[in-house]
């Protein structure tokens, strides 16, 4: 059996309701289709959607940084859930238990982080651990979930059409243009998570 990353947008079980039992009856391509379809948004949006963990040690994109001088930072992943660790230079800085008190301050939904000290210009001087994405429990999750499944249905019902046989399906790389024919709303809706550039930081 091959299961989908801890990452993937969907599991079997949400399909059931709209493929029915030819889902258990075939498994290990519904698992790679929801892996390809899953990656697939992510690369289209240009981010990481499921929540997860960052940390600077092994996340050298994600989780470290320059700073530019400004008191704002942008983190390349968000919404930002919680941040465990943030060093600038090599200064550990903690958040600010209020506005007007030492420490930095944290948008969340933006990804956005004001220190009022600022972020010295300097290459990879933001060190950050932090878990950023949409969390299981958001409507954002639940939107992109139903995306997710209904694009794998589009692939499945369409598979002739796009001239793949069952064994390779999960090998395929899918462009835009392979879903054409699907609803408006389904672009329409993945549109508004692509990547927002905030700053030079997020591109």
């Amino acid at each position: 059996m091959t299961l989908a990353p801890e990452w993937a947008l969907a599991e079997a079980d949400d399909l059931k309701a709209w493929i029915g039992d030819s889902v258990m009856g075939n498994l290990e391509t519904f698992e790679l289709l929801i892996k390809q379809v899953s990656a697939f948004m992510e690369e289209y949006t240009g981010r990481k959607l499921l929540a997860r963990d960052y940390t600077y040690t092994t996340d050298l994109e994600d989780a470290l940084g320059d700073g530019d001088g400004g008191t704002m930072f942008y983190a390349k992943q968000y919404p930002i859930n919680s941040i465990t660790t943030l060093i600038i230079g090599d200064t550990a800085v903690i958040e600010a238990p209020e506005w007007d008190e030492a420490g930095y301050v944290l948008y969340g939904a933006r990804g956005t982080i004001y220190y009022e000290s600022g972020f010295p210009s300097y290459r990879k001087n933001v060190k950050l651990v932090y878990n950023a994405g949409y969390e299981k429990t958001s409507a954002d999750y639940s939107q992109l979930n139903l995306i997710c499944c209904t694009l794998v249905k589009y692939i499945w019902d369409n598979k002739g059409k796009l001239g793949l046989k069952s064994e390779m399906l999960g090998r395929y790389r899918y462009t835009r243009g392979n879903f054409k024919d699907t609803d408006g709303w389904v672009f329409e809706s993945l549109d508004k998570y692509n990547r927002r550039p905030f700053s030079r930081f997020r591109k």
